[in-house]
């Protein structure tokens, strides 16, 4: 295991304001992004993606996001799993993906004009339009 390469998990109940130990993901990640989304716990990196299931306390790997090595983003938006990052095997730049669950499957949807991605957010409209 690497530095800052993590394969535990542990989860948090509010309830209780305890922390307990979860299933261990199958796979080390070195800074991947994680997201919820779906009731399911998603952990994206270059290198494979997993879902976790917390009804279940179990992990499986999904479709592998197809994408070079680069920062990636993550974030649950309009009941999509949207990676943010990542290098294009078609474009040979960073771009924004999108993955379909029906199918299993990552569909990229655009290029980034910038190649660097460290982060992101989702703020609700309401929030915006408020300002």
């Amino acid at each position: 295991m690497g530095n800052g390469t993590i394969k535990s998990v542990e989860c948090y109940n509010p309830d209780s304001n305890t922390w307990t130990f979860c299933a261990e993901m199958t796979e080390f990640y070195h800074l991947p992004c994680i997201a919820a989304h779906n009731g399911y716990i998603y952990v994206v990196s270059f290198r494979g993606v997993e879902r976790y299931d917390p009804q279940q306390d179990t992990w499986s790997q999904i479709c592998s996001l197809v994408v070079g090595l680069s920062d990636i983003a993550c974030i649950s938006l309009d009941n999509k799993l949207w990676a943010i990052g990542g290098k294009s095997k078609s474009f040979d730049k960073s771009c924004v993906s999108a993955f379909d669950e029906e199918n299993s499957c990552w569909i990229e949807r655009c290029s980034l004009p910038e190649s660097k991605v460290r982060n992101s957010f989702v703020v609700p409209e309401s929030l915006l339009s408020s300002m």
